[in-house]
């Protein structure tokens, strides 16, 4: 299954779901570049399973930085 995360952090919850479901894709939005760089370090190992958007939820635009579907 494909799931967004907005405002995802540092990825701790993303981490949590793509160990227990391998066959998940993710697709995390953050509006800070620093908090988008720590979830790739801890994300890593995940590769094309997570796609890292950064975009302001405050704004309409971020429905057009993602891609979806989403489940």
């Amino acid at each position: 299954f494909r799931y967004l995360n907005l405002g995802a952090g540092d990825g701790g919850l993303d981490e949590v779901l793509l160990e227990h479901f391998p066959r998940a894709h993710a697709t995390i939005l953050d509006s800070s570049m620093a908090m988008l760089s720590a979830a790739r370090q801890r994300l890593d190992r995940f590769g094309e399973r997570v796609e890292y958007v950064q975009a302001n939820l405050s704004k309409p635009a971020w429905l057009g930085a993602v891609g979806g579907p989403y489940d």
